[in-house]
């Protein structure tokens, strides 16, 4: 499954496999800052 995402006017495109790669560390502090950047305008 790919999924597709539009952050600040780019394209971020995720995959089940990236999860499982090398972009596993780069995923998860990626998730975060989102969160937190999200977290942050609440």
């Amino acid at each position: 499954m790919l999924i597709a995402k539009n952050i600040k006017g780019f394209e971020v495109y995720t995959s089940c496999a990236d999860m499982h790669g090398k972009k596993t560390i780069e995923y998860i502090r990626w998730s975060f800052s989102i969160f937190m950047e999200f977290v942050a305008k609440w």
